[in-house]
């Protein structure tokens, strides 16, 4: 036999002894390992280690951050703990992380909320949290965070919470959070844009929920509120409906001619008429007999008829007024005549 397969048997023979030597449960490495708990174990760097080998070794790094063993730690660690290893590449290392979870809005509102309602806060309220810096919880602590402290004001509605995460064997990591709880109405707007002027009815109106405090003026909160009003100016779908946004239409305009009614007695008489003010339905407005030119008070009740309060006390124009127009009546007459509707009616010219 030559040299050279003397050589490579007696390569096969050495490795053949070498590994009848080396015991079966000799320890491997772990070069990639995920902590979960504070204290880093030797067997999370070295696995196949043996029965009542295990135990504590050092710190383990913070939530979110790791550390890397060099080879030449690794031959320590296994000598000073009798860790049957065979180091193999010197290049070889470990590294340790200690995986990290950051805290949801969704669990800290799941306990704030019944929290502020406890307070005072309105049940139902909107509640705000302002930015907030999470701090990095071990991803294996889950259990619901805990209310230490709250301070709320019932006038504002702002709040600031102490929220403690327990953790076993270790003081909670603990997060202070502010924020607004404020009390959500249910109020009327319109479902789409309609021009100013359009009657409104139930198929124009959906219901939204808002912040009270966003409300500017008396808000509109049921069908009934709207029916037979209009929009006082433009209105944009969406936005809540406010009584100052809204005014009953006008079904008599000043100057128009209308059908002056007197009821009493089971008798009705009628004669013709001209409104010296614009009037909705329902309103009682200031027209002009035009037969007698004489000024009474009468009830709108519909686009062409306006019916005369029997109690009314007439005020005759004189004749010879000059030309030039219906009367502007003063904004401050009180309805029913007297000493300054007579006035008025000396001063006003009437066609």
């Amino acid at each position: 036999m030559s040299r050279a397969p003397r050589f490579i048997a007696g390569l096969a023979v050495a490795a053949a002894v070498l590994a009848h030597d080396v015991p079966a449960s000799a320890a491997a490495l772990r070069r990639q390992v995920a902590l979960h708990g504070d204290t880093v174990r030797l067997s999370d760097l070295f696995s196949d280690l043996q029965p009542g080998q295990d135990c504590d070794i050092g710190p383990a790094p913070a939530p979110g951050q790791h550390i890397t063993v060099p080879f030449s730690q690794l031959v320590a660690i296994a000598s000073q703990f009798g860790v049957d290893w065979q180091p193999g590449a010197s290049y070889a290392s470990a590294v340790l992380d200690r995986p990290a979870r950051v805290v949801r809005r969704e669990e800290i509102m799941a306990v704030l909320k019944p929290a502020l309602i406890a307070s005072g806060a309105p049940p139902g309220s909107d509640v705000s949290l302002g930015a907030f810096a999470s701090p990095p919880l071990p991803a294996e602590v889950t259990t619901a965070p805990e209310i230490q402290t709250l301070d709320y004001d019932a006038q504002s509605g702002r709040f600031s919470a102490l929220l403690a995460f327990p953790e076993p064997d270790a003081d909670p990591v603990t997060l202070r959070v502010t924020g607004r709880a404020e009390q959500q109405v249910n109020v009327l707007a319109l479902n789409q844009p309609l021009p100013a002027g359009s009657l409104l009815s139930a198929s124009d109106l959906q219901v939204v929920r808002v912040r009270s405090s966003s409300l500017h003026g008396t808000p509109m909160t049921t069908i009934a509120d709207v029916d037979g009003l209009a929009l006082r100016q433009q209105g944009s779908g969406g936005v809540p409906l406010t009584r100052d946004m809204l005014v009953r239409p006008m079904l008599v305009s000043r100057g128009r001619p209308v059908v002056l009614r007197l009821e009493g007695a089971g008798l009705t008489l009628t004669t013709a008429g001209v409104a010296l003010e614009a009037g909705a339905a329902g309103d009682r407005i200031h027209v002009i007999n035009s037969v007698s030119h004489a000024v009474l008070i009468g009830q709108v009740t519909s686009t062409t008829d306006v019916r005369i309060d029997a109690g009314t006390a007439p005020v005759i124009l004189q004749s010879g007024v000059p030309q030039g127009g219906l009367p502007q009546l003063a904004s401050g007459a009180s309805a029913g005549g007297g000493g300054n509707w007579s006035r008025l009616a000396q001063e006003a010219p009437y066609p």
